[in-house]
């Protein structure tokens, strides 16, 4: 089972204090945490699986556990998807929309990413700008309190 303390023991993904180099602890861990619908075992282990450790990369597995944690409000959540959707992969194309809107979601969360946020909304026509502050509003509106 997993318990918030445990994420302090592995937060970076195999090269963790506890586990080690020992990727395939590490990704049975990660695996636990995300199985009991922690946002930072959602966050870890969909970035373990978007990076290919341990021999898992799947980015359309590791999509919708980033997705979950940044609906929990997981800025890290919320800065791989603006990253991974503004970069795209060899078999879907970058949304820089999406892009946007995650860059925002996460600025709101922690201004350090502001900068981010302006950047990737300015290299959108007029139209896109605010279809993005839609989509950033609708959002907000449906997490209005960060969920425990």
């Amino acid at each position: 089972m997993f318990l918030a303390g445990e994420g302090l023991f592995a937060p970076d993904f195999g090269r963790g204090y506890r586990l080690g180099k020992n990727e395939t602890a590490a990704a049975e861990y990660w695996e636990r945490a995300a199985k009991a619908n922690a946002p930072e075992g959602l966050y870890g282990y969909g970035m373990f699986i978007l990076n290919g450790r341990g021999g898992l990369q799947n980015p359309y597995r590791a999509y919708p556990l980033l997705l979950q944690a940044a609906n929990r409000w997981h800025t890290g959540a919320m800065v791989a998807l603006a990253q991974y959707q503004g970069k795209g992969d060899k078999l879907r194309d970058a949304d820089p929309v999406d892009a946007a809107k995650w860059w925002m979601l996460a600025a709101t969360a922690d201004k350090r990413y502001t900068r981010h946020a302006e950047k990737a909304l300015a290299a959108l026509p007029a139209a896109k700008q605010q279809q993005v502050r839609s989509q950033v509003r609708s959002w907000l509106t449906t997490h209005t309190t960060v969920p425990k």
